[in-house]
C-alpha cells in the first residue's frame, strides 16, 4: 500500500461513500471511525455493507466503541452503562436493521432491542466490521486515530495503551473507554491544530470534532495536522477526504 485516503464521521452517509469510491477506485480507503448512528438519513447497515466490499480499513470511533460494548460487553454492568448511553444516539442505526427504536428509556427495552440488532448484524454477516475494527491506523510516519492524541503522552505510549484496550475489547472488555477515541475534555484532543511536540515528522489525522472549516483551513502544523469532522446532519455538505499523496483535504458530496 503505498497511497491511501481517509475519511471520517460517515455515521451512515451511503451517498458519500459511493462518491468516495467512484472517484478512488482501488485506492485503500482508511475509515477514521463513527460510521454508525447519525442523523436522519443515515443508513448505517449498507454503509457497513459497503465498506466491507471495498475492503476499507476502519477504526473505531466513540460510536462504534459505544455500539460495540452495547452488543458485546460481557459485564451486565458495564454493558447497562453503555446501553444508557447509547439509548440517545440508537434510532439510524436501529430502522437502518428494520428495527424500531426505543419507545421508552427503560434499560430492559434497550436490552432487547440491542439483542435483537446483534441478530441482525451477525445475520447480515457485518459482524466482521464490528470484529475489525482498530484503535488507530500507522503506516510510516502517518497515524489515523478518531479524536486524537495527547501532547503531554509520547505518541508510542499512547498507541501501546490503544492496543492494550483493543487487546481487552476482543475479550469482550469495553471498560477503557480510550481518550484518543472519546476526547471527553471538550474535544481538546480534536480540535488541536498540532501535533504532539515531542513527534518530528509524524502527520495525525483525526475527525470527531464536526467542524465548518474550509478544505484549506483542515491542514495545519506545516501539514502535520488534519482535521476531517464535518458539520453533523447536513445531507447535502461534503464530507471529507484526505490523500495521502498529496497531502489535500478534498470535500466530497453526495453522489445523487
Amino acid at each position: 500500500m503505498s497511497e491511501f485516503v481517509v475519511v471520517t464521521d460517515l455515521h451512515g452517509r451511503l451517498g458519500h461513500l459511493k462518491q468516495i469510491q467512484a472517484r478512488y477506485p482501488g485506492v485503500q480507503l482508511i475509515s477514521g471511525g463513527d460510521v454508525v448512528d447519525g442523523p436522519e438519513y443515515s443508513n448505517v447497515a449498507e454503509t457497513i455493507e459497503l465498506l466491507l466490499e471495498m475492503g476499507a480499513i476502519c477504526l473505531s470511533g466513540n460510536h462504534d466503541w459505544n455500539l460495540s460494548a452495547v452488543l458485546y460487553e460481557n459485564n451486565p454492568e458495564y454493558r447497562e452503562a453503555w446501553l444508557q448511553i447509547w439509548q440517545h444516539n440508537h434510532l439510524r442505526t436501529l430502522e437502518s436493521y428494520g428495527i424500531e427504536g426505543l419507545k421508552t428509556k427503560e434499560i430492559i427495552e434497550a436490552r432487547v432491542k440491542a439483542d435483537h440488532l446483534r441478530q441482525k448484524i451477525e445475520s447480515r454477516g457485518h459482524d466482521k466490521y464490528f470484529q475489525n475494527l482498530q484503535p488507530y491506523f500507522r503506516f510510516g510516519k502517518f497515524i489515523v486515530v478518531h479524536a486524537g492524541l495527547r501532547n503531554d503522552v509520547s505518541i508510542e505510549e499512547q498507541l501501546t495503551k490503544l492496543d492494550d484496550a483493543q487487546t481487552l475489547a476482543k475479550w469482550s472488555d469495553f471498560s477503557s473507554a480510550p481518550d484518543q477515541i472519546f476526547d471527553v475534555d471538550y474535544y481538546e484532543l480534536s480540535k488541536s491544530e498540532l501535533v504532539p511536540s515531542n513527534e518530528s515528522g509524524t502527520t495525525l489525522v483525526t475527525g470527531h470534532y464536526h467542524n465548518k472549516l474550509t478544505p484549506e483551513q483542515r491542514v495545519t502544523d506545516n501539514g502535520r495536522r488534519v482535521r476531517l469532522g464535518t458539520k453533523y446532519g447536513d445531507p447535502k455538505g461534503p464530507i471529507n477526504v484526505w490523500e495521502s499523496w498529496s497531502g489535500n483535504v478534498v470535500p466530497i458530496f453526495p453522489r445523487s
